[in-house]
């Protein structure tokens, strides 16, 4: 099944370390705000610069066997249950999830909020909320 929202597009991204796939869904006029970056990334092209080094780096660390990644598509309940993605990341055997948030303008996403704030951890996972 294909991914058909532009959340499930981030996800399958994250899942398959590929900027590829979701180059073609980010608006040109693109910010990403990162818990966990200093300073705002501003314009698609510096995003998909950094999105690229950031899985080249994944890909490195998953060839000696020593980091996974999983996104997962969920719901925050402190957020009003707004969508989101729980992206788990388990280095050297320790788990760090951290929550991404995204906004769109018409089909395209133009801002995209990685944080661990509210905690990722209270997040309902998609697949889990009917059960």
């Amino acid at each position: 099944m294909y991914p058909t929202s532009n959340l499930e597009i981030l996800a399958n991204a994250w899942n398959c370390l590929s900027v590829q796939i979701l180059e073609s869904q980010i608006s040109e006029y693109f910010l990403y705000n990162s818990q966990f970056v200093p300073k705002m990334i501003q314009s698609k092209s510096a995003f998909i610069e950094h999105l690229e080094r950031k899985f080249n780096a994944i890909r490195l660390l998953k060839d000696f066997g020593r980091m996974s990644v999983m996104a997962e598509l969920g719901y925050h309940p402190s957020l009003n249950n707004r969508a989101c993605i729980i992206l788990t990341q388990i280095i050297d055997e320790k788990s760090e999830k951290v929550m991404l948030l995204i906004e769109e303008v018409g089909n395209l996403i133009t801002t995209i909020t990685v944080c661990h704030t509210p905690s990722p951890e209270t997040a309902i996972l998609k697949d889990r909320k009917s059960q």
